[in-house]
């Protein structure tokens, strides 16, 4: 009898470990932005998801504030994982904007983080051509470096309606 008791005390040990081990696994998120020729660069790094997750990627915009929501469908595995991810967003008005990152682990209610970056007045040979606001979003391999290729990336595209100014 003994022995069940200390086989029960063992494993209900080891689960209260593994479950401190899956909480805050990376560090601190951090957000930022670049700004290119023509798009503009939001990034997400060290953001903690599921180590194989089936991803959607959503934005919303209300003037010159954009949210950006990085949502998980599908948890594949049973880990967790830090990440990197990139959202490319192109067709902005000039204008100074903030662009807010919702959804990773620990940060649902909260943003993950937010940068401000302004996108300058186009070229003159430039103004006539209009675009549809639109981004690309990418996600790197479970640690930012590559394990299994194509193993983990997820891409996804999606298009909104441009500020009203």
């Amino acid at each position: 009898m003994r022995l069940y008791g200390g086989l029960a005390l063992v494993l209900v040990l080891f689960a209260a470990v593994d479950c401190v081990q899956a909480q805050d696994v990376c560090p601190p998120d951090v957000v930022w932005s670049e700004v290119g020729c023509r798009s503009v660069f939001v990034h997400h790094d060290l953001a903690e998801f599921n180590c194989c997750p089936t991803m959607d990627y959503q934005i919303s915009q209300g003037g010159f504030t954009i949210d950006i929501f990085e949502i998980e469908v599908e948890p594949g595995c049973y880990c967790v994982c830090c990440f990197d991810l990139t959202h490319e967003l192109t067709g902005l008005a000039p204008g100074i904007y903030t662009a807010r990152v919702w959804g990773a682990y620990g940060c649902e209610d909260t943003p993950c983080g937010s940068t401000v970056f302004t996108v300058p007045e186009p070229p003159a040979a430039a103004q006539s051509a209009k675009t549809t606001p639109f981004m690309v979003s990418s996600m790197s391999d479970c640690g930012g470096w590559p394990l299994f290729a194509d193993d983990f990336e997820s891409g996804s595209t999606s298009a909104w309606d441009e500020p009203e100014h």
